[in-house]
C-alpha cells in the first residue's frame, strides 16, 4: 500500500511540475480545531489562461 502511495505522490508532483511555468505563487492556509492545528500549501499559476492551485 505504502508503495502505490508514494507511486501516485510522484505522478502528481511529475503533472505539476510538467504545467507549473517559470512563474508561480505559494499560497499557506492555516487553521485550528481546539488544541490541533493545521497547514496547507498550494501552488497556483496559469495554463492556458486559466488558473490553477492545487494542493502541495
Amino acid at each position: 500500500m505504502r508503495d502505490k502511495i508514494l507511486r501516485v505522490a510522484e505522478a502528481v508532483e511529475d503533472k505539476v511540475a510538467q504545467e507549473m511555468s517559470d512563474k508561480f505563487g505559494i499560497i499557506f492556509d492555516g487553521w485550528s480545531n481546539d488544541s490541533e492545528h493545521y497547514l496547507a500549501v498550494f501552488a497556483t499559476y496559469e495554463v492556458d489562461g486559466l488558473v490553477k492551485t492545487p494542493l502541495l
